[in-house]
């Protein structure tokens, strides 16, 4: 359970790392800073997604498209939200490869909405998760 707690932070922190550069404008070095805050972003909340879906729902994903599909199945997202989600891991998995001005460009106008899905998708987690965790408090 500390152990996604922690994942479940440390998506929280690339996140807010993430907004932090959403802004960028005409600014081609805050774009890419964007776009790489992007990358570790999306790893940080698939993996925090991972590892809810195997402690509090048993299900076993190993990648990330897969971890999505599963997160629909136990209604976590919706379908569309799942759609979109796999289309962000593409957008992710393509910035791997050799540098391309214009998808950066088309990453970049991407980032702010693949954002707003990825806060949605922790509150859910977070509501879902800490609920069973933290101690009530009485007055």
């Amino acid at each position: 359970m500390e152990k996604l707690a922690h994942k479940i932070q440390s998506a929280e922190k690339a996140l807010v790392a993430l907004n932090e550069v959403l802004d960028f404008g005409s600014n081609v070095v805050f774009r890419d800073a964007a776009i790489h805050r992007f990358e570790f972003t999306v790893e940080a909340v698939w993996k925090a997604l991972k590892l809810y879906l195997q402690d509090q729902e048993g299900v076993m994903a190993n990648s990330p498209k897969a971890v999505f599909r599963e997160a629909l199945v136990v209604g976590l997202i919706n379908e569309e939200e799942t759609k979109e989600f796999l289309g962000m891991i593409e957008a992710r998995n393509s910035t791997d490869h050799t540098y391309n001005e214009v998808l950066a460009l088309t990453i970049a106008k991407e980032i702010p909405k693949y954002y707003g899905l990825m806060m949605r998708l922790m509150e859910v987690i977070k509501k879902t998760y800490f609920v069973g965790v933290l101690p009530s408090i009485k007055d």
